[in-house]
């Protein structure tokens, strides 16, 4: 069942974004991310973004292939990671990005947009960055 949710978000995101506005290699990924929101997938509604609950935080990618979290410019936690092409059952191209810690997430980079999509779990969670740098 969270194959077929992943999929099925892995298909509607390559079919909804115009491919002439992506651009999806590890490069692009290289920067500095402002959280945006987050959102649940298939069959639950409500997204969250930072307000007084849910704090605002930052994501970097370097190019030594780390990746940090910030909370107002105070380092939260730090890993390695790097990106990988995977051609799926439709033979659409899907990026992802594995963490040392083991997990995958799917990406797209639109113009200034960074989508990640955790790739594991029963319930899939797309959260939306905008680059900062």
């Amino acid at each position: 069942m969270k194959n077929l949710a992943f999929w099925l978000l892995v298909l509607f995101s390559l079919i909804a974004c115009n491919k002439d506005d992506l651009s999806n290699n590890s490069s692009d990924l290289i920067g500095k991310w402002s959280w945006i929101e987050s959102c649940p997938g298939l069959g639950y509604s409500g997204c969250w973004s930072p307000d007084s609950f849910y704090q605002a935080y930052d994501i970097v990618f370097d190019p030594d292939s780390t990746y940090s979290v910030f909370h107002l410019d105070t380092l939260k936690s730090s890993c390695k990671f790097h990106t990988f092409k995977f051609l799926n059952d439709q033979n659409h191209l899907v990026y992802l990005i594995r963490f040392e810690s083991g997990s995958t997430d799917m990406y797209l980079v639109s113009n200034d947009t960074l989508h990640m999509t955790n790739s594991e779990g029963v319930v899939t969670i797309t959260s939306r960055y905008k680059r900062i740098k």
